[in-house]
């Protein structure tokens, strides 16, 4: 028997109802110790069939769990963020609560966290956690899925629409990041325009497209949640 330990959750979900829960983000890179480590090639396999093309091999399960920024992200969003969460009827942590002041604290206990990776032995990628919040270089392990499916779309279509709720609702709660007003005053709306927050040049647009809705589908086949295409036989 072997253990196999990811460095995040393989899917970021979000509860929506009693009966409903949305799958909104799936790792793009997935480090993964096992224990007992002689077993890695093996428990590396396995995992690779349920989440292909992702796996990325980061030694032993100790390794592994290093890799967590659970530890490190949300006991200062909680405790910092008490007032706001006791007082406020909706508080989101992950937009209204990320401020710097309390990315200052994450950012010194992901630097923790890397040292007591360092001083095992263990080399990089660190997958330092400030990667995560970045729209430019290194990825990190959830990418940046959320920007490639607002390029997807287009970034105008967040940008007038949080306008439209910013003003129609009378809070700045709605307001869109200032990264998407920029994005706009530069042209960078998207896949349509070559560039939003990833940058398209050279990129066969339709032949991305098109990789990208079969590996949604090969997933939803992995997990038999593709259904037959319904034909109109009239």
């Amino acid at each position: 028997m072997s253990f196999a330990e990811t460095g995040t959750l393989p899917w970021l979900t979000r509860k929506h109802g009693p009966f409903e829960v949305a799958i909104t983000i799936h790792a793009k890179r997935l480090p993964v110790g096992v224990f007992p480590l002689v077993a890695a090639d093996h428990a590396l396999d396995v995992v690779g069939r349920a989440f292909p093309g992702v796996i990325e091999p980061c030694g032993d399960a100790l390794s592994g769990a290093l890799m967590n920024a659970g530890p490190i992200i949300h006991p200062p969003l909680i405790v910092m963020n008490a007032g706001p969460i006791e007082h406020f009827e909706s508080w989101d942590i992950h937009k209204e609560g990320t401020q710097a002041a309390i990315r200052c604290v994450t950012d010194a206990l992901d630097a923790e966290r890397i040292a007591v990776r360092k001083g095992f032995g263990y080399g990089g990628p660190h997958f330092p956690l400030a990667h995560h919040y970045a729209s430019e270089g290194e990825q990190w392990m959830y990418g940046r899925g959320s920007h490639d499916r607002l390029d997807w779309g287009g970034g105008d279509i967040l940008y007038y629409a949080s306008r439209y709720l910013e003003g129609a609702l009378g809070s700045d709660r709605y307001r869109a990041p200032e990264v998407i007003s920029r994005n706009m005053r530069e042209g960078r709306i998207g896949l349509r325009t070559g560039a939003g927050f990833l940058d398209y040049t050279g990129l066969d647009v339709d032949t991305y497209r098109e990789q990208r809705l079969a590996a949604l589908v090969d997933m939803l086949r992995y997990f038999k949640l593709a259904r037959p295409p319904v034909l109109d036989r009239d």
